[in-house]
């Protein structure tokens, strides 16, 4: 088991969340208010146990390094910052589907390693980003809306991340009808 620490800030006053408070931000943010994210994860990296702490606490070791990507990818490339909730509740909230994500991305992670895949999150993100599906959209003569999904072509690379997580490349579609699927 490993235990580890990340922090998040808000835009704003933060007026009324207890936990949010000035600390040591990963970002440098002196001038923002943080609460501040424990998790207790097993050698998969599943989480344990998770806990919001008051953003002044500080981090008494290195991070880990899985746990601090996957944080990194949802707070950028997933754009799950900054939090602008006025709100205590509505601040965990935001944090609890920021640790349902990393379940996600763990999952995902897990099951792409024990199938023979062992990039990273960041590369597997980059070589599915090329792998479109696309809604064309038009009139009939009749003047009816159509709308068509089309997939694009997998590639081999986009294949071996599929097949591993045993997902179809090019699921089947049923076609939007009446602005309904």
């Amino acid at each position: 088991m490993n235990y580890d620490l990340t922090n998040t800030f808000f835009e704003g006053k933060a007026a009324g969340i207890s936990k949010a408070k000035h600390g040591r931000s990963k970002e440098k943010r002196s001038d923002c208010r943080l609460i501040t994210l424990g998790m207790v994860v097993d050698e998969l990296g599943f989480s344990k146990r998770s806990n919001i702490l008051d953003g002044s606490v500080s981090e008494p070791h290195t991070f880990i390094e899985m746990i601090e990507s996957a944080f990194r990818s949802l707070k950028h490339e997933l754009a799950f910052r900054p939090i602008y909730h006025q709100t205590g509740l509505r601040a965990e909230a935001h944090i609890f589907i920021a640790v349902l994500a990393y379940h996600l991305l763990n999952a995902i992670g897990h099951e792409l390693r024990c199938n023979g895949v062992t990039s990273s999150w960041n590369t597997v993100r980059s070589t599915l980003s090329n792998h479109r599906r696309v809604t064309v959209t038009g009139l009939t003569t009749h003047k009816k809306m159509y709308s068509k999904r089309i997939t694009s072509k997998a590639d081999p690379s986009h294949l071996l991340i599929y097949n591993a997580l045993n997902l179809n490349p090019n699921p089947r579609i049923k076609p939007i009808k009446n602005g309904k699927m």
